[in-house]
C-alpha cells in the first residue's frame, strides 16, 4: 500500500514539473517572438537547470544565443547537442544557420559539404555560403539542385533569381544628367556617362567615359574604378584623367578602405586628391554605414585644409532595397561640396567659394524592367552660394539604363 501511495505521489510531482516546464518553455518562446532574447535566455537557463538531460532546451538556448548575435555561445551549445546526437536534423540546421548569421561563409560551405545527402534547407544555405564567397557559379548549382527536387520552392527560386543577377560578370550602363538653372544663372548643363562594369571574382573593374558641356565648353574625362572584396572589408581605388580643367580636374586619385563591423555596421576612411591646372587639392574622407532590414544608411564626411582654410562637407545616403535584385529607392542629402557628386561644379571646388553654404537633396530610383535590364531615374535640387552677394539654384534631372550579361 505504501509503495502504491509513493508511486502516485511521484506521478503527481513529475506531472506538476512537466506542466511547469511546458509553461516556462512557452514563456521563453513568447519572449523570443518579441525579440526579447535576453529574457528568453534567462527562462531557458532555468529550464535546463531543472532538466539538465533535456537536449531540446539546450538546443533552443543555442538558437536564442544565435538570434541574439552571441554566435560563439550558440555554437558551443549546439555542438554539445550534436556530440550526443550527431544526426539530429534540427541541430544540424541550427548550426548551419549560426555560421551564416556570423558571416563565416567558408566554415558554412565546409560544414554543409561534409554532410552526406544534404536536404533542401542545407542546400539553400550552401548556396548562400557560395554567394558570400562570391562564387556564384556553385551557388546557382546548389539552387538548381533543390529545384530539381522541389520545383515549387519559392524561397530557392527567389534566391536563384537574385544570384543570377549577381552572377552576371558584365554590365554596360548609359546615364545622362541635365542641370536646369532656376536662379542666379542661365543655360543648361549636360553630362553623359558611358560605363563598362566587369566582375573578376573578388575584384570589380569599372571603366567610364564622361562627356560634359558647361560654361560654353565641352570636355571628356576617362575614369576607372576598382573594388576589391576582402573577408570582412573592401577596398576602393579610383583614377580619372581630363584635359579641360574648367569642367573636370586634370587628374583625380581616390581611395577608400571600409570595414564590416558587428550588428550590421560598417566604417571606413580614405582620401581624394584633385589636380587642377595650377594647383592640387587634397581631401580626407570618413564614413559610417548601417544595414537595417531592407535599408542601408551611410554618412560620409569630407575634410580639407588648404591655404589656411578648413572646409568640410557631409553626404547622407538613405537607400531602401526593393524586392527585385539591384533595385532601390534612395534619398541623398548633402551639405557642402562633395567631390564624389557627379554634377559638382569644379570651379567652386577649386575656388575660394568652396567654404560657402551649399546644399543638395536628390531622389534616385533604380528598377528592373527586364530579366537583365535596369532603368534609373533621379531628380534633385541644389542651392549654391557663389559669393556673399550671389546665389544660384538648379534642378538636376537624370535618366539611365543598365544591361547585364
Amino acid at each position: 500500500m505504501k509503495l502504491c501511495w509513493l508511486f502516485i505521489c511521484l506521478s503527481f510531482l513529475l506531472r506538476g514539473q512537466q506542466i511547469v516546464s511546458d509553461s516556462l518553455f512557452e514563456q521563453a518562446k513568447q519572449h523570443a517572438a518579441k525579440k526579447e532574447y535576453q529574457r528568453a535566455i534567462s527562462v531557458t537557463r532555468r529550464l535546463i537547470a531543472a532538466e539538465p538531460a533535456n537536449e531540446d532546451f539546450r538546443l533552443y538556448l543555442g538558437q536564442l544565443h544565435g538570434w541574439n548575435r552571441q554566435y560563439k555561445k550558440a555554437l558551443t551549445l549546439i555542438d554539445s547537442v550534436l556530440k550526443k546526437e550527431p544526426l539530429r536534423k534540427d541541430a544540424v540546421h541550427a548550426r548551419a544557420n549560426v555560421l551564416l548569421w556570423q558571416g563565416d561563409f567558408l566554415a558554412l560551405k565546409n560544414y554543409v559539404s561534409g554532410i552526406e545527402n544534404p536536404d533542401d534547407e542545407l542546400l539553400l544555405l550552401l548556396g548562400l555560403a557560395y554567394e558570400g564567397l562570391v562564387d556564384y557559379k556553385n551557388a546557382l548549382k546548389s539552387y538548381n539542385l533543390v529545384l530539381t527536387r522541389d520545383p515549387a520552392n519559392e524561397r530557392v527560386r527567389a534566391a536563384l533569381r537574385e544570384a543570377s543577377v549577381k552572377a552576371a560578370s558584365n554590365r554596360i550602363s548609359l546615364q545622362h544628367f541635365t542641370d536646369v538653372f532656376t536662379r542666379g544663372q542661365e543655360g543648361v548643363w549636360n553630362l553623359s556617362a558611358l560605363e563598362y562594369w566587369r566582375r573578376l571574382r573578388r575584384v570589380v573593374f569599372i571603366g567610364r567615359v564622361n562627356y560634359a558641356t558647361r560654361y560654353g565648353v565641352a570636355a571628356l574625362q576617362a575614369e576607372t574604378d576598382w573594388y576589391v572584396t576582402l573577408k570582412k572589408s573592401s577596398l576602393y581605388v579610383n583614377y580619372a584623367f581630363a584635359r579641360e580643367p574648367l569642367i573636370f580636374p586634370n587628374h583625380r586619385i581616390a581611395a577608400d578602405y571600409t570595414r564590416q563591423l558587428p550588428g550590421g555596421w560598417e566604417a571606413g576612411a580614405g582620401f581624394r586628391y584633385l589636380f587642377f591646372e595650377n594647383r592640387s587639392l587634397p581631401l580626407f574622407t570618413a564614413n559610417i554605414g548601417k544595414y537595417y532590414r531592407n535599408w542601408w544608411f551611410n554618412l560620409r564626411s569630407f575634410y580639407s585644409f588648404d591655404n589656411g582654410r578648413f572646409t568640410q562637407a557631409y553626404l547622407l545616403n538613405s537607400r531602401y532595397h526593393l524586392k527585385a535584385p539591384l533595385s532601390y529607392l534612395e534619398l541623398v542629402t548633402a551639405a557642402g561640396l562633395s567631390p564624389d557628386q557627379a554634377t559638382v561644379d569644379n570651379l567652386l571646388l577649386d575656388g575660394p567659394e568652396r567654404g560657402l553654404p551649399n546644399y543638395l537633396a536628390q531622389i534616385n530610383w533604380q528598377q528592373r524592367i527586364g530579366a537583365k535590364l535596369y532603368a534609373r531615374l533621379s531628380t534633385g535640387w541644389q542651392f549654391e552660394q557663389l559669393s556673399r552677394e550671389r546665389q544660384r539654384t538648379r534642378l538636376i534631372l537624370s535618366a539611365g539604363i543598365t544591361c547585364l550579361f
